[in-house]
């Protein structure tokens, strides 16, 4: 059952994006590809790899005692199902895909260098608890979350703009951690986003239960999408209706697809506009720029500071090396959006932030906008500067 309100949904066919559109075989002649998806992006998301459907594995410790997290640089391409798009966009041919397309390029940037192995991390240990009941994953379950790992260690953006960490618990799969980073040029950006996942049994019958964790203890909403109670609204995990090529596909969607489009659709700066009936509010529009100014908060106060103080367990060496990386970049952040928060003329008589981000507005009604990101500019510095080097 959803919660009382309505949450917006996000429309992934008018978004350009890395991960979301990749190959499309010949066998889904219906959905042929724009030209503005051009064939570099669209070749990002390696297949699945090939085990067998009858594979059983003794058990999941069997599996992980064997298990290759190396990038294979020459896996095939995952098939998915093309949305549908505007009918007047020029349809592209597309010819056959060759070895040298497949190739991952890796980065060379320290950000990536320093963290590309930690993508998925494997603990033993489980820190949190979870909302819905542990699920037991049977052999098909086992076998789809199996080769969903693999593509998992490889193609998780790991970049400073932008980069996605998982884990898992060993002695069951089903119970997972991600920490998505905000895009930079968004409110969110530089900030450290803890979500649960649990994968249920008859998966992926089923999507993944996902809950954002990273709240301030229920005080902040950071999207019409992402709840203050945890609940993420988006159809490819079946929380909002949406269309049903936008809903959960057994054979298509993925964990991978899950987690990017977080990031990629929802973490953006078109925030209020998440919420039905605002779609057609600009970025300038007075909602927007109240609800901006209380996730700009929210981020800095508990997807950086709070996670410098007090970082999730499975993601202590993660949350270091980010922001000991990136601590130049937070700080100009805030200095920029000190200076702008000088002359920030706001309305606060907007009923949509008071709805979702009252005791933010209050505390911005309070002390000044000014006042509040100056406090926390402070804060974070003396964080920052206890980091040790890489």
């Amino acid at each position: 059952m959803e919660p009382d309100g309505i949450c917006g949904d996000i429309n992934i066919n008018n978004v350009e994006n890395d991960y979301l559109f990749p190959y499309l075989p010949e066998e889904f002649p219906d959905h042929p590809i724009p030209e503005s998806y051009t064939l570099h992006k669209i070749h990002h998301i390696p297949l699945i790899p090939d085990i067998p459907d009858d594979f059983e594995f003794e058990s999941e410790a069997d599996f992980l005692s064997n298990f290759d997290f190396s990038p294979d640089p020459y896996a095939p391409i995952q098939s998915f199902p093309r949305q549908p798009y505007n009918q007047s966009e020029p349809i592209l041919n597309f010819t056959e895909i060759s070895e040298e397309d497949t190739k991952h390029t890796e980065s060379s940037s320290a950000y990536f260098e320093n963290l590309k192995t930690l993508r998925v991390i494997m603990k033993e240990t489980r820190f949190l608890e979870f909302s819905a009941r542990e699920a037991v994953l049977g052999p098909g379950a086992l076998s789809r979350v199996t080769k969903e790992l693999k593509v998992l260690a490889t193609s998780l953006p790991c970049e400073a703009g932008g980069s996605i960490f998982c884990s898992f618990i060993s002695s069951n799969l089903s119970l997972a951690e991600a920490l998505i980073s905000g895009p930079n040029d968004t409110p969110y950006e530089h900030g450290l986003y803890l979500f649960s996942l649990q994968i249920p049994s008859e998966y992926p019958k089923s999507p993944p239960i996902v809950q954002i964790l990273t709240t301030g203890n229920g005080m902040i909403r950071f999207n019409p999408n992402l709840y203050n109670n945890g609940y993420v609204c988006l159809s490819i995990i079946n929380t909002w209706g949406g269309n049903p090529q936008e809903r959960w596909n057994p054979t298509f969607s993925t964990l991978l697809q899950v987690l990017v489009s977080i990031q990629a659709l929802v973490m953006d700066c078109k925030v209020v506009q998440k919420e039905p009936g605002f779609e057609d509010y600009t970025e300038n529009s007075q909602a927007n720029k109240a609800y901006t100014w209380c996730v700009r908060y929210g981020n800095m106060a508990f997807a950086v500071l709070e996670n410098l103080k007090n970082p999730p367990k499975a993601f202590v060496e993660v949350i270091q090396k980010h922001f000991y990386m990136k601590k130049g970049q937070i700080l100009a952040t805030l200095a920029k959006w000190l200076e702008e928060a000088k002359s920030a003329d706001l309305d606060w008589n907007s009923a949509i932030v008071a709805n979702h981000n009252r005791q933010t507005m209050t505390l911005f009604m309070e002390k000044g906008v000014y006042n509040v990101f100056e406090e926390l500019y402070g804060q974070i510095r003396e964080q920052l500067d206890c980091l040790d080097s890489v």
